[in-house]
């Protein structure tokens, strides 16, 4: 009886121990689910924000298609006006000038057949 009694003994300290590591084992569960839930929310919330910069980009980029688009449509095509490597935005700006004038001054016809722009000049 007496060593019935004994290993009675020792199961109870060795049940007494794996409570008490069950219970360490929970609270970290516990722990973990706390923050599993914070992560969660903060995941929710991020991935709300990448959807308004989403968005935002979105905007920006038909904005920016709108206005490139507007932009070639304000563009002159013109086989007239030569372009050199290097010219200044001032350089370009005289050429433009100078044909103008030029054009201003004398009948145009428009394009020819060939894409050449006919001018009979009228004088100054």
């Amino acid at each position: 009886m007496d060593s019935t009694s004994a290993r009675l003994h020792a199961l109870s300290g060795e049940l007494q121990d794996i409570k008490m590591s069950l219970q360490f084992i929970q609270t970290d569960a516990d722990d973990i689910k706390t923050d599993n839930v914070k992560q969660t929310e903060r995941c929710s919330s991020l991935q709300s924000d990448v959807f308004q910069v989403c968005d935002s980009l979105l905007a920006v980029t038909n904005k920016m298609e709108y206005l490139e688009g507007q932009s070639r449509r304000n563009n002159l095509l013109t086989d007239w006006i030569e372009e050199s490597s290097g010219e200044t935005w001032a350089e370009t700006e005289e050429n433009v000038k100078i044909r103008y004038n030029f054009i201003r001054r004398s009948k145009w016809r428009g394009p020819t057949a060939k894409g050449n722009l006919e001018v009979k000049d009228q004088g100054p």
